[in-house]
């Protein structure tokens, strides 16, 4: 389910009218400022039916397409009887945690050196708490890019980044 986002104006009548972002080639939205609103149908918390408008809190349109997914995704979580955290975890079913694959690789390779598997756990950790994903397909390159920024920002030396940062972020 795709969500489309809305902004409110009002027209030359002076009545406030929701327009539907176009997004398509050609059509520029990194200009968009806020405020955004998402459009959905059901029971609100009052327990009226029928469509319904949901101001977003983002402020950029970039965010509020994040922010209108999730919100998207609540809605469907609700709509089937679940909560967001179930829907979450039946959805999420077959996906790799990113903390599961660090644990894997330890016990694998715990065979090493004792300082081997050290190094290792200290890169490891410290990946899996820098990065702001939560499965392994979900690791791309400004995930990488993002991590080495965290690094930095830790104050991490040139070294030190350039031994723990994957092969792909080489200049």
């Amino acid at each position: 389910m795709s969500t489309s986002i809305y902004t409110r104006a009002k027209n030359e009548e002076g009545h406030w009218r929701y327009t539907r972002v176009e997004e398509k080639r050609g059509v520029r939205t990194g200009q968009l400022t806020g405020p955004f609103y998402v459009r959905y149908s059901g029971l609100k918390s009052n327990g009226s039916k029928g469509q319904h408008w949901h101001k977003l809190a983002a402020e950029a349109f970039t965010a509020a397409k994040s922010e209108g997914a999730q919100f998207d995704f609540a809605i469907e979580a609700r709509s089937k009887g679940f909560t967001v955290a179930e829907l979450d975890a039946a959805t999420n079913m077959n996906r790799v945690p990113i903390r599961a694959a660090v644990d894997t690789y330890l016990e694998q390779e715990s065979g090493k050196a004792k300082a081997t598997v050290a190094q290792y756990r200290l890169a490891l950790n410290d990946f899996a708490e820098g990065i702001s994903v939560r499965f392994m397909d979900e690791i791309n390159e400004s995930v990488l890019r993002g991590y080495k920024k965290f690094m930095e920002g830790q104050g991490y030396a040139g070294k030190s980044i350039d031994t723990r940062r994957p092969a792909s972020l080489s200049p």
